[in-house]
């Protein structure tokens, strides 16, 4: 239960700070952040599909494996292609320890990957739980090295 609740305050965190990230955002930098809302309104909605019970989409494992696909899918394109050096002007979030440690970077981008394909693989609903708790720390985790504070 206490995981579920840290998982809903960084979603509730994810989505309120992009909304408002994106103003003034173009090129390279809006395209990112565009991609990160996406996961994190997949994540929102794998959340209610695994963790919510009253939701219409409560248990519907296969949306819920289709979403995580495609989080697990655009990890690649969006780390390996849309952070270039220097993209870390506002109004982006990047923090330049993204360049700074581009390895440590890209072990926190598959980590994503791997938790998202792991969710992605799910069978059950424990097990796409558990993995769905694997996906936020990632994300978490990544959020908390290379992604600036609000």
């Amino acid at each position: 239960m206490r995981m579920t609740f840290t998982a809903t305050a960084i979603l509730a965190s994810l989505l309120v700070g992009s909304v408002s990230a994106h103003k003034g955002a173009s090129g390279v930098v809006k395209e990112r952040m565009d991609v990160m809302q996406d996961f994190a309104d997949a994540t929102k909605g794998i959340k209610a599909m695994l963790f919510e019970p009253k939701s219409p989409a409560y248990g519907d494992l296969a949306a819920v494996r289709a979403a995580a696909a495609r989080i697990a899918a655009g990890a690649d394109h969006t780390f390996a292609h849309m952070y270039p050096k220097g993209s870390n002007a506002a109004p982006s979030d990047a923090r330049a320890e993204i360049w700074a440690m581009p390895d440590a970077f890209q072990e926190r981008a598959a980590a994503l990957k791997a938790s998202a394909q792991s969710l992605a693989n799910t069978e059950t609903q424990e097990d796409g739980q558990a993995a769905f708790k694997r996906l936020v720390a990632a994300c978490a985790e990544c959020h908390k090295r290379f992604r600036a504070k609000k």
